[in-house]
């Protein structure tokens, strides 16, 4: 996302500051709904995007979605999941760059709405939504940080000191890691971690070799796999550059899409290793892919507590992953392995060490202790101050 100007938000929260003092819980419980509304910058396939999806199901039918960019239509037919589960989608249509008319979208969606709380997810929506919420008199907004690297960046870790100041959501971290990161970057901030959590019902490990074979995937052979979008970050390029360094043989499955698609599998040519990948495109169906794989690999350069680690060890699947952000945290220490970002070589070396590996212990049971969504949706309706399910 292309970093806000400063002095767009120095002049929004200035004219807000006097405003938000005397606006919060002007509205009784009579005048509002029962929604609320989870703000994102666009609403396409992500961890992020993932959670804000599984808490406005869980929260209830009244829970409302609002991606800043995109449409609603165009959302839903680019994500087929949203439109199969019958989500209350909005999309404001925002163009890239700073566009400060975009608080007054915000405000006027969320005014017809009159929502019980609104929750951002990131600096953008936080800028826009937050200040919009604010205005609308919303009794309660929530800030999620999904991660804090982002505010190593100067200008970042003002305007978000100053929405801060100004706005006053109460802060969420989804990890020890982004906790202790904000509150470095802000002193004093007082932010609760509530970690992302997996839906242990929907992602278990069964019916391997028959999903195998609906992908045309031998039975026999290793599979590697990876659920993510296909951008520089999430460091597909590493995992395809690992595989020449692979005399074993295997297979690595990849669903996901993005802007790197054509110039990943190029590359997968040029290495001479195109034959032993399989480019899914986007999946909706990645709870049933999951147990076709022996191992998951996540090879990222930056990533937050990342959904898709937990829901592949959910499903029994043992991860190797770059030690980047809060992979720590998401990584079961008994079956899971850490790498050093941007080295193939390492990479190729613990998957092969992986595949030799008889683990006696699931992930499963890790991510079971650590990160049931029941214990997430339930932190998450305390802190909007919702009535327990």
């Amino acid at each position: 996302m292309q970093s806000p100007d400063p002095r767009f938000a120095a002049i929004a929260v200035n004219f807000l500051g006097t405003i938000i003092a005397k606006s919060q819980r002007l509205r009784t419980g009579a005048e509002l709904s029962a929604a609320v509304i989870h703000i994102v910058q666009r609403l396409a396939p992500g961890g992020l995007e993932v959670l804000a999806i599984e808490l406005a199901r869980g929260i209830g039918t009244a829970s409302k979605l609002l991606s800043l960019e995109g449409d609603r239509e165009g959302l839903t037919d680019r994500w087929h999941r949203l439109k199969a589960q019958s989500l209350d989608v909005i999309g404001l249509g925002k163009d890239p760059g700073i566009q400060p008319d975009m608080v007054r979208k915000a405000f006027a969606a969320i005014s017809a709405i009159r929502p019980h709380a609104v929750v951002t997810h990131h600096i953008g929506p936080l800028i826009y939504g937050g200040l919009a919420a604010r205005l609308a008199r919303v009794p309660f907004l929530v800030h999620v940080e999904h991660d804090a690297w982002h505010l190593g960046a100067g200008r970042n870790r003002w305007i978000m000191r100053a929405l801060v100041g100004a706005l006053q959501p109460r802060l969420v971290a989804v990890s020890d890691l982004g906790a202790a990161e904000f509150r470095r970057h802000l002193p004093g901030a007082r932010i609760r971690v509530i970690p992302n959590g997996i839906d242990l019902n929907r992602f278990t490990s069964d019916q391997r070799d028959a999903r195998r074979r609906e992908l045309g995937l031998p039975t026999g052979v290793p599979i590697v796999g990876n659920v993510g979008r296909l951008e520089h970050v999430k460091g597909h390029d590493v995992l395809i550059d690992a595989l020449p360094h692979i005399r074993q043989d295997c297979r690595v499955v990849i669903a996901g899409d993005g802007s790197l698609r054509q110039s990943l599998e190029a590359r997968a040519r040029a290495l001479g290793v195109h034959d032993r990948i399989l480019f899914l495109g986007h999946r909706d169906d990645v709870a049933h892919l999951y147990p076709c794989f022996d191992l998951f690999v996540l090879p990222s350069r930056n990533e937050g507590l990342s959904i898709s680690l937990l829901e592949a060890q959910a499903c029994g699947v043992p991860i190797v992953a770059s030690d980047v952000g809060a992979t720590r945290e998401a990584a079961c220490p008994d079956t899971g392995r850490l790498v050093r970002p941007d080295d193939p070589r390492e990479l190729a070396r613990n998957i092969v060490e992986a595949f030799r590996d008889r683990h006696f212990v699931s992930p499963r049971d890790f991510v079971a202790r650590h990160f049931d969504f029941a214990t997430t949706l339930a932190s998450y309706r305390d802190i909007l101050e919702l009535k327990p399910c």
